[in-house]
């Protein structure tokens, strides 16, 4: 009575499938957002963080997630107008 490798991988492999599948969602999610901020942000010649949670249409949260990822890889730069943070790119 040996158990075979398909008995042991046909009960996990839809758990694979799903993994997968949501990884590559949030991964396309990310591109997508992350695309919609810098469209954002050449179109104004610049933009506030308020500008890029109303434009984005995304929370406090991911729109400061989203401007640090772009600004550690060299995409933004920071400047300051009138007290307020301007991202630009780069």
């Amino acid at each position: 009575m040996a158990i075979t490798l398909t008995e042991i991988l046909l009960p996990i492999l839809p758990i694979i499938i799903v993994i997968i599948i949501i990884i590559r969602w949030r991964m396309k999610r990310r591109r997508v957002i992350e695309s919609v901020v810098l469209s954002l942000i050449r179109s104004k010649n610049g933009a506030t963080i308020d500008d890029v949670i109303i434009g984005a249409h995304i929370s406090t949260d991911e729109a400061g997630t989203v401007l640090r990822r772009l600004l550690a890889k060299g995409i933004l730069k920071v400047e300051e107008r009138n007290g307020k943070t301007i991202y630009n790119i780069a």
